[in-house]
């Protein structure tokens, strides 16, 4: 393959008659087995259709790892920007928040100044 195209693509087609807001879109999955012998589930990529108006589509992505043998969101991706599970926030207007695990904004750092 010598030119400079695209690649190799995966594609997750969900083909619905019906499409509604919250449908899931497609997963991608990390599996492996424990001490036990049990299939686990170590990381996932998840998507979402979150609006499904045609012009105004937003959609939402996903990303956990097994923590103390629960899912873990670490990282979500949307249309607000991208969060982290350690209450940072970056938004599509470059505004980055840093909070603390209740919500409180420790932290706020836009294109110049920082509070």
């Amino acid at each position: 393959d010598d030119d400079n195209g695209a690649g190799p693509l995966i594609r997750l087609d969900r083909d619905t008659a019906s499409p509604a807001d919250g449908d899931a879109m497609g997963r991608i999955y990390s599996q492996g087995r424990n001490d036990a012998d049990e299939l686990i589930t170590y990381a996932q990529m998840t998507t979402k259709a979150i609006d499904v108006s045609d012009g105004t589509e937003d959609g939402r992505m996903y990303l956990q790892t097994k923590v103390n043998g629960s899912d873990n969101n670490h990282l979500t991706l949307d249309s607000g920007g991208a969060t982290f599970s350690a209450g940072i926030t970056a938004t599509p207007a470059a505004t980055l928040l840093i909070k603390n695990s209740s919500g409180t904004t420790l932290k706020t750092i836009n294109g110049f100044t920082s509070s």
